[in-house]
């Protein structure tokens, strides 16, 4: 015997909502979702994108199937989507029940058949949506949903109290602070409750403007402080770049024995062009600068007092000790 497979694929809008379903061999259904979130026709379209079927569907305000002709419950056994159809709370069970979440939902008697986990949820613990199913819903078994309605509390409430100056500024902010904390925004409950303190004496705005100058300042200030741990890293890189340059350079003009003490940081056993008279300052510190330049670990030092008469080239060892200096006098006319 040959057994056919059928695949369908059940395919959301961007509200979340279902939109589509497809089949292997192409062909789409549209969902035709109302406000309230019930699937109330379908409309199946081809390969070719042609309409091929419309179908209506109806349901009364407790999702029982409804015949569009007579007005009466349905006969027939109600669609796979249909009641809530748009958040895929299937209706194909053989009692007719949907799942909703955490229980099982009848719409024949308009109750859960399990207790609601939420105590209080409801008026009664079977009970659905407080017997106002037009106006609510619940696919998750566990309503009111504490967490979404804090946060809409938390967030109507901040708005009043940056607006509204006075007492009624002052309660909407210590409210929509217990609302933050409650869900868990510390930071944001602090940032209320300081906003709400100020709503007393008026500056309920400027306070909650001044709160976000200093996170703003302390995002900058920490921005500020990492570049400048990476400039000082880059400037000691190319710091130490130079140094290594110039050893380079250094000995690759000085001989064989003068390498070594060279790379300890000691003064070379040659004499520099140092120690002897020139003929003029310019000259002198003209020299003295070239050989602090190829020196390796050396510096330049200008004249030891006012009206000197010569300039220095110090060489230093690794520990940042002076080892040796070189003078560099020039003739007083």
């Amino acid at each position: 015997m040959q057994q056919t497979t059928s695949v369908t694929r059940y395919v959301t809008g961007i509200d979340g909502r279902l939109a589509v379903s497809t089949s292997k061999t192409g062909d789409r259904v549209l969902q035709l979702v109302d406000l309230h979130g019930d699937v109330t026709g379908t409309l199946t379209l081809d390969a070719a994108g042609a309409i091929t079927t419309l179908a209506y569907t109806a349901s009364d305000e407790y999702g029982i199937p409804l015949d569009l002709n007579t007005g009466g419950v349905s006969a027939n056994a109600p669609p796979r989507y249909g009641w809530l159809g748009g958040a895929q709370r299937s209706g194909e069970t053989l009692a007719g029940t949907l799942l909703m979440g955490s229980r099982v939902y009848a719409p024949g008697i308009g109750r859960f058949l399990s207790i609601d986990p939420t105590p209080g949820g409801n008026a009664g613990v079977y009970d659905y949506c407080t017997a106002d199913p037009i106006n609510c819903t619940d696919l998750t078994g566990n309503w009111p949903d504490w967490g979404a309605v804090l946060n809409v509390v938390a967030v109507v409430a901040e708005t009043v109290a940056t607006i509204v100056p006075g007492p009624i500024g002052t309660a909407a902010g210590f409210i929509s602070a217990g609302a933050y904390l409650a869900t868990g925004n510390t930071s944001k409950a602090t940032e209320m409750a300081i906003t709400a303190t100020a709503q007393l004496v008026g500056a309920g705005l400027a306070a909650k403007a001044a709160i976000k100058a200093v996170q703003y300042a302390s995002k900058i200030g920490r921005a500020t402080t990492r570049m400048a741990k990476e400039a000082r890293g880059a400037l000691a890189v190319a710091r130490e770049s130079r140094f290594v340059r110039a050893v380079e350079s250094r000995m690759t003009a000085a001989g064989p024995r003068d390498r070594g003490a060279i790379r300890l940081g000691r003064a070379p056993s040659y004499k520099p062009a140092g120690n002897r008279v020139y003929a003029s300052e310019a000259a002198a510190r003209a020299q003295a600068k070239a050989d602090a330049k190829v020196g390796g670990r050396c510096r330049f030092r200008d004249v030891c007092q006012p009206g000197g008469n010569h300039v220095h080239v110090d060489y230093i060892n690794k520990h940042g000790k002076i080892v040796r200096t070189e003078h560099y006098p020039w003739r007083i006319t």
